[in-house]
């Protein structure tokens, strides 16, 4: 079950960076929506379901899923998508790769393209597990 903290700052837009994590674990994923409370029921929607498509976080969620998940807005952003888009790709660029970070996809928006993140020296998917496994492994020696 996905669970509401409180919001950190004052409400002034219905937009915004929000965050998940997982009590059990310490995994976090962050993402961005016009509408953070319709975005927090889709995620608890799929991930009750089954068919969330970060099936890194689905397979943490049917592990734990007794466990309590928290869902925190980080940042109220005006319902704008270029704004939104920039302030989420920071919060990414800050986190991806991090042994707890969920995000799978390197871009703030839309599904990563290969071939220009292959142009653009961005890791892929494959990639990026490849170095948290390396660092579980580097921090349990």
């Amino acid at each position: 079950m996905i669970e509401e903290l409180q919001y950190v700052n004052t409400e002034n837009y219905p937009s915004g960076i929000y965050k998940i994590t997982s009590i059990a674990t310490g995994h976090y994923y962050y993402g961005s929506s016009k509408n953070l409370r319709a975005r927090r029921g889709s995620h608890a929607s799929a991930l009750n379901c089954n068919s969330h498509q970060n099936k890194y976080m689905q397979n943490i969620y049917n592990k734990y899923r007794n466990r309590l998940w928290l869902y925190e807005v980080i940042e109220y952003v005006e319902p704008k998508r270029e704004l939104l888009e920039v302030v989420e790709q920071n919060y990414i660029d800050k986190h991806i790769g991090r042994d707890l970070c969920m995000n799978l996809n390197p871009r703030a928006y839309g599904r990563p393209n290969t071939i220009n993140m292959q142009l653009s020296g961005a890791p892929t998917n494959i990639e990026i597990k490849k170095k948290q496994e390396k660092n579980r492994l580097d921090n349990h020696i």
